[in-house]
């Protein structure tokens, strides 16, 4: 993300922007979103992101997010690991509210910005869809 700093003054808490969109291996495309006053209220002060799905199936999926430092190093890695999360078609979305406090990534001397851009990479891991059983009449219902 481009001169982030700036992005920082000029964009309000809840405002995002979206990287480029990118394709993975199977040909599904993704976009981060990325809020960098935060996605609501509570998280003001921080930058939150989200891995965003733009296809017209369902994926489940594992994903990190690792940010990089101004030398290209891991700076922060956050997993998402444990369960597996379902991006929905049309545009589900999964990720961080509370990534790093913002101040934290303008202070020049934790050396994050890399010529004032903030970097990412995504690390996607894909799960098998099983086919959910659905019953045709509703229990519930006929219990009661």
């Amino acid at each position: 993300f481009e001169d982030f700093e700036g992005l920082s003054v000029q964009m309000q808490n809840g405002q995002h922007i979206h990287s480029e969109e990118t394709t993975d291996p199977d040909g599904n495309a993704w976009k981060l979103q990325l809020f960098p006053c935060g996605y609501r209220s509570e998280e003001e002060g921080w930058v939150s992101i989200y891995l965003k799905y733009a296809e017209k199936n369902n994926v489940l999926a594992t994903f990190s997010f690792i940010m990089r430092n101004a030398c290209g190093g891991v700076h922060t890695e956050v997993n998402y690991e444990g369960p597996v999360y379902l991006f929905k078609e049309g545009g589900g979305a999964h990720g961080n509210s509370k990534l790093i406090k913002r101040s934290e990534i303008l202070d020049g001397k934790n050396d994050i910005l890399c010529d004032g851009a903030l970097c990412f990479d995504v690390l996607l891991q894909f799960e098998e869809q099983s086919s959910l059983y659905k019953p045709s009449g509703s229990v519930l219902t006929k219990m009661l």
